[in-house]
Order: structure tokens, then C-alpha cells, then sequence
């Protein structure tokens, strides 16, 4: 599981998955966040991109590829 503190406006994170350990998720749980709970990902090449608007809404989803979003 990764943790992902609040940012500052406007900044941007990219995540993706280059390789996988087992059958280990990798779990990401943003501390505020608007529109989703975590994004978790389950194979090799799954990808988010989410941005900061500001200290309300937090982090939003801007894409994602094959991560499941919950």
C-alpha cells in the first residue's frame, strides 16, 4: 500500500506498474481526496495520473489505463 499526502495546486503524480511482486496489488491511497477511494494495480503496465486542485477537493484522477479505481 502507498500512502500519497496532500500536495500543493496544480501538482501532478503518474503511477504506473513496471513490475509486479507475486500476487501483491499495489494499493494507492491518496489522504484527500474527490471522485475515488484508492487506485489499485494488479498487472504490468497499468498506469493513474492524478492532480492536486486544492486543500478541499485534493487529489483527482486525470487517467488512468487498466488501474481499477475504487
Amino acid at each position: 500500500a502507498i500512502s500519497v499526502a496532500d500536495g500543493t495546486p496544480g501538482q501532478i503524480k503518474v503511477f504506473g506498474m513496471s513490475v509486479r511482486g507475486g500476487s501483491n496489488n499495489t494499493v494507492i491511497t491518496p489522504s484527500r481526496k474527490t471522485g475515488f477511494s484508492t487506485l489499485t494495480f494488479d498487472a504490468v503496465g497499468e498506469t493513474a495520473t492524478i492532480m492536486y486542485t486544492d486543500g478541499t477537493t485534493g487529489w483527482i484522477i486525470v487517467s488512468t489505463n487498466g488501474t481499477t479505481i475504487a
